[in-house]
């Protein structure tokens, strides 16, 4: 269903913004969507998806007066994990399964994409810790990740 949402907006909202010479489209990704993510393989995908879409976007309409940013936070302090109840292996939240220092409020998320979407970035990453852990795991073989990420989600 995300996938389809931002396909289906994408498609309805930039032809007139071509059109027009100018316009702006601000997807919200995650850095879930960078690397596979055990125990939410769904939630990771579909992530990977807005984010490589955007991506492609942005190249496309970069020369049409259309910005296309991604923007791609770690965790935000909001209501969601709570309500959805989403748990990691073994009934541990996701709120206990992440470190503090990589989270940033709702605020500082939403700071973040719209400059970055006026600065006609391609892809936001919001908080330091997490920017650089991104930067980091670019580099680092996925089988060699995934068995260090599972093990961090399975014993919080």
């Amino acid at each position: 269903m995300l996938v389809e949402a931002v396909v289906a907006l994408t498609s309805a909202f930039v032809p007139a913004m071509v059109a027009r010479g100018r316009g702006a489209i601000l997807n919200v990704s995650s850095t879930a969507g960078m690397q596979p993510l055990p125990y939410s393989a769904g939630y990771s995908s579909a992530k990977a998806y807005v984010l490589t879409f955007s991506e492609a976007l942005h190249q496309e309409l970069r020369g049409h007066g259309v910005t296309v940013t991604a923007l791609a936070p770690g965790p935000v302090q909001t209501d969601f994990w709570g309500i959805s109840g989403w748990q990691v292996h073994g009934g541990q939240t996701f709120e206990n399964a992440v470190p503090r220092p990589a989270w940033i409020s709702a605020e500082q998320a939403a700071r973040a994409g719209v400059g970055g979407l006026a600065a006609g970035r391609r892809v936001v990453v919001p908080g330091l810790p997490v920017r650089n852990a991104m930067r980091a795991a670019r580099y680092v073989p996925h089988a060699l990740k995934l068995p260090v990420v599972e093990w961090v989600m399975r014993r919080r």
